[in-house]
């Protein structure tokens, strides 16, 4: 791949630009200074906010020597005509313009490029390979270049910058200490080997770790017994790659058993106490958790809530369900709306309630708790188990509509009895956090770098439920929009993925979590739709949904009501 840059015209610049880009929209000239380490043939988008253009070029001439005139303060050179350009310059460079975009109105960077006015999106070298910021501009320039030559550079750069963010969640174990030994290449796993597993289509392992990447927060249903929380606790041994998070049980790791008494959030977030006269404030074990979880911000933390539907969840996660949604990232870093806002962490200011909180002495924490209050590190993944009976609630589609919701179906009998599988070892080999944590929070992040057809395929096909969903609460809108993009895809990066299968297992893996999930009632409520649905299934050979489908019709024929849950 050639090396492709971004150059932005900028105030001074444009009376040169307007000289520079000729009338007849075929050949672009700069100053070449600009662009020393380019050679013929590679790309540059120039975005000109002031014109409201954007031009697709690319080099094929270098080193037209200009003569600078001192008096008149101009550089002249020669090609097809002669360019006067205002100040001392040279040489010029010439590009041939392969296409000529108007800015779409209210157009903005997602990051502004700074100081810098030349800014590389990709290196022949592979240098840059894996940097999201350039998978933010690449985005950006999507928005613009949305057909032709200039929209497959910057698919194609997009595959290349996933392809290494990638392997780099399979190998890099972000230069943390493996048992006694620093990072060593023979302790991390071929990208085929450790995803040997994942391409099986029923597989709940690589559906859990793309659901974990699209949105930290999964419901696992299935029935009693069938390996729910096992599989939660052993993506935290897989990921427990810092060793002084590895003891007995990895620290990474924190089992709440959810009780049915629970109806509002101080069994999690904890309350302000007056008992003993003077005010105290009740930690519990979760906030101490999620301390923990932005401490350490390279390893993935899981929380797992037991049962979490033996309580009502909008009562006792208000505040989760509210925060979940205002993730965005800042230089980086994931913030979103606190849990606990900033006054209380000022109101109890003391030595001991830090102490308490596990972070005495962390001066950084505790300036953060103190700014910003307590939200949700990009680290933090909580996982819900989900059994479905007469002493559980149903879910509301407030907290369906926030959550990941996988089904857990497979039961083999014979698995584990002749040896232990060691899911609940510590391997010798860790998966990192970019294999579990997304590096987006929605799909406009992405919508340029992923693939159109497969784009269009996504986006056609819930369009389709949608008009199944006529008339219904059911009909799904941006939230699950945007999940489904990015789960498909966080998908077409699978190694395995090459003949465009994985679009239909992945649409039949997302609609199963995001709208069936969400249908729950008596006849006149669900027949027509599910219904529908079956009908488009079918059609679709999404043979996963039309199953689950037709399941769901039958108990309501036969029962005369029907949901999702078992």
């Amino acid at each position: 791949m050639q090396n492709v840059k971004i150059f932005e015209v900028r105030g001074p610049s444009n009376p040169n630009y307007l000289i520079l880009r000729q009338i007849n929209e075929r050949l672009f000239y700069w100053n070449g200074q600009r662009f020393t380490t380019l050679k013929p043939g590679d790309f540059v988008f120039v975005i000109n906010r002031i014109e409201k253009e954007a031009l697709f070029v690319w080099l094929v001439r270098k080193d037209l020597e200009a003569t600078y005139y001192e008096d008149r303060d101009l550089s002249r050179f020669k090609d097809e005509r002669t360019f006067n350009v205002k100040g001392k310059w040279g040489p010029f460079i010439r590009f041939e313009i392969l296409d000529r975009r108007t800015i779409p109105k209210g157009w903005q960077w997602t990051k502004t490029l700074g100081p810098h006015t030349v800014y590389d999106i990709w290196k022949e070298d592979g240098s840059l390979a894996g940097q999201v910021d350039r998978m933010n501009k690449i985005s950006d320039l999507g928005k613009i270049f949305t057909t032709g030559e200039a929209k497959k550079i910057l698919q194609d750069c997009g595959a290349l910058h996933n392809a290494a963010l990638f392997n780099l969640a399979l190998r890099d174990t972000e230069n943390y200490e493996t048992g006694e030994n620093s990072r060593d290449e023979d302790l991390v796993m071929d990208p085929e080997e450790e995803m040997v597993d994942f391409i099986e289509p029923g597989d709940e392992l690589r559906q859990l770790l793309i659901a974990t990447r699209t949105k930290p927060f999964v419901l696992l249903a299935g029935i009693s017994g069938i390996g729910k929380s096992r599989l939660a606790r052993t993506l935290a041994y897989k990921t427990c790659a810092m060793k002084q998070l590895r003891q007995e049980n990895p620290l990474n790791f924190l089992l709440i058993h959810v009780r049915p008494s629970w109806n509002d959030s101080t069994d999690l977030l904890g309350y302000q106490s007056d008992i003993t006269g003077s005010p105290q404030y009740k930690l519990t074990p979760f906030i101490k958790f999620l301390l923990q979880a932005w401490k350490y911000p390279q390893v993935p933390f899981f929380l797992c809530l037991d049962e979490m539907n033996l309580a009502p969840v909008e009562l006792y996660m208000a505040e989760y369900l509210s925060a979940i949604e205002s993730r965005r990232y800042d230089n980086g870093v994931l913030f979103t709306d606190p849990l606990i806002p900033a006054d209380v962490f000022a109101r109890f200011n003391k030595k001991e309630f830090w102490a308490a909180a596990g972070i005495e002495g962390d001066s950084k924490s505790q300036e953060r708790l103190l700014k910003y209050g307590l939200g949700i590190p990009g680290n933090f993944i909580v996982i819900g188990t989900v059994n479905m009976d007469e002493t559980t609630h149903s879910f509301s589609r407030k907290v369906l509509d926030r959550a990941m919701t996988i089904e857990m179906t497979k039961v083999n009998l014979r698995e584990g009895l002749e040896k232990d599988k060691g899911d609940w070892d510590y391997p010798t080999r860790f998966y990192s956090k970019k294999l579990v944590c997304g590096e987006y929070t929605s799909a406009s992040e992405i919508y340029g770098a992923f693939d159109p057809d497969k784009r269009e395929k996504v986006l056609g096909l819930l369009e389709q439920v949608n008009g199944a969903l006529e008339n219904t609460p059911f009909k799904v809108a941006y939230r699950t929009g945007s999940e489904a993009l990015l789960y498909c895809y966080y998908h077409s990066f699978l190694p395995h993925d090459k003949d465009g299968y994985w679009v239909d297992q992945a649409l039949d893996e997302i609609i199963c979590m995001k709208v069936l999930s969400r249908i729950e009632g008596d006849e006149a409520k669900c027949s027509v739709a599910l219904t529908e649905l079956v009908k488009l299934f079918t059609l679709q050979e999404l043979n996963g949904c039309r199953i689950k489908a037709q399941v769901m019709l039958d108990h309501l024929h036969q029962f005369g009501y029907t949901s999702y849950f078992p």
